[in-house]
């Protein structure tokens, strides 16, 4: 933001994607590639901002010491869910929190996990563009591209990429991260809905 401040004419421009990691790759890559094709600054920031409404981010958290470790996770709470087996999906809100994004049993069924959250979001055999993050789960990162492959029709190759240490450290090594962009009238839907929602608990 400084430097959009102190720059002339406007030539930087500032967009908050509101997410991390692959979550935030997805709008990087959009704008990149549309600045590349000769969009003007307003165009990019434009589409950079539609892309940000419309991307999802979950992470599947097979181990929950970092969680644990970082205080996200209470100590106690996070003793009950290891011992009953339960893990974790983290997903980014509206505001760019992380937030829960639901629970899944075992920690080997992250992957079923995230198709399972994706197809909340878009019916099998729907267009899908996404990215695949991993903390040193190259593996089970392949294996989601596979099922994602088998189940949508990609509109282009899959990115599979190690996720930054930061992440790495809150959700453990083992993590898999999924971003995907929603339709934009569904984004735009649902962007409304949140008005809505927060309109109302104003009023209230």
């Amino acid at each position: 933001r400084a430097a959009a401040e102190g720059s002339r004419a406007g030539r930087v421009r500032v967009v908050d994607s509101r997410s991390i990691s692959v979550g935030a790759a997805l709008v990087v890559r959009g704008a990149a590639e549309a600045a590349a094709a000769g969009a003007g600054a307003a165009e990019v920031e434009a589409l950079a901002a539609r892309l940000a409404a419309r991307s999802r981010l979950f992470v599947a958290v097979p181990d929950l010491a970092g969680l644990i470790r970082s205080g996200r996770l209470g100590g106690v709470k996070g003793l009950a869910a290891r011992s009953l087996g339960l893990r974790p999906l983290i997903t980014i809100n509206a505001e760019g929190r992380a937030v829960s994004g639901g629970l899944y049993l075992g920690a080997r069924n992250g992957v079923k996990a995230l198709v399972a959250a994706l197809r909340k979001n878009l019916p099998a055999g729907a267009r899908l563009e996404a990215m695949i993050g991993h903390a040193d789960a190259p593996e089970e990162a392949a294996r989601l591209a596979r099922v994602l492959a088998e189940t949508f029709e990609l509109e282009r190759e899959l990115v599979i990429t190690p996720v930054s240490p930061a992440l790495a450290a809150h959700a453990g090594l083992g993590a898999v991260a999924l971003a995907f962009l929603l339709p934009e009238e569904e984004a735009g839907a649902a962007a409304g809905a949140a008005a809505g929602t927060a309109g109302a608990g104003g009023r209230a």
